[in-house]
């Protein structure tokens, strides 16, 4: 876990990409600014609701942290670790250290803490039983110290995103103690699970309509076919006349 902070910058010019939610943020208040009579709340929640989940790489404003780290010896290759109970240790680790930096503003490192957080969690694309039960102490740390009354919290914003992606790899004992708890990280996952649904929904109409207009068109050319076949037959018939 590096967590040197010295010559690193997070500033704009380090920013690659910035999260969809952004983009849909910004064309909420341009429209309003328009002259829309919609809230901007209103605009975003309905946008947002349109979409898929966005991918946990995208979930952070700053970049993520290089997988090959230059030493004196040579380039350095941060091995692949196995999702087991050992990982889910470190994501508590850096859970703390998010939590400790947002409450004194210590931004940088701040930064740094969620950036090693969101690349462990890409690293456990099948989150194990033993992993997640340590997960969920890293949710609940997270949840606990950061304050209601700022929305988005990205290490928020983060953990349920990731619980919500995995839900339906993950097996109902793993996450029953969380659903049981209620709170605002289930506030969270009943949102996005809803978003998950509705995008489902969607997507098996639109197949639903394609097949038709398939079929429709293999019905068009069985047609074809036959009326091509029996004019070929009768033009057979006159030239054997």
């Amino acid at each position: 876990m590096d967590y040197d902070v010295r010559d690193r910058t997070f500033v704009s010019a380090q920013i690659k990409e910035k999260n969809d939610n952004d983009k849909i943020t910004q064309t909420a208040f341009l429209s309003t600014k328009a002259g829309s009579s919609v809230p901007n709340s209103e605009i975003l929640n309905e946008a947002l609701s349109e979409r898929p989940l966005t991918p946990l790489s995208r979930c952070l404003q700053v970049s993520l942290p290089a997988e090959n780290i230059q030493t004196a010896a040579a380039a350095f290759i941060k091995e692949p670790s196995a999702c087991n109970k050992g990982l889910s240790d470190i994501a508590l680790i850096h859970a703390k250290v998010y939590c400790f930096t947002h409450q004194f503003l210590f931004s940088r490192l701040e930064n740094l803490a969620l950036q090693r957080l969101t690349q462990l969690l890409l690293k456990c694309n099948t989150p194990t039983d033993p992993f997640f039960l340590g997960l969920a102490d890293a949710i609940r740390l997270v949840y606990g110290v950061t304050p209601k009354s700022k929305p988005n919290d990205p290490a928020r914003e983060l953990l349920s995103q990731y619980v919500a992606l995995k839900y339906t790899i993950l097996l109902e004992e793993t996450i029953r103690a969380l659903i049981v708890e209620g709170g605002d990280f289930m506030i969270d996952i009943t949102y996005k699970l809803a978003r998950r649904v509705s995008i489902s929904g969607t997507s098996t109409q639109s197949l639903e309509g394609l097949v038709n207009e398939l079929e429709m068109t293999v019905s068009r050319l069985e047609q074809h076919t036959e009326n091509q076949t029996y004019l070929l037959k009768r033009a057979e018939e006159e030239i054997l006349e």
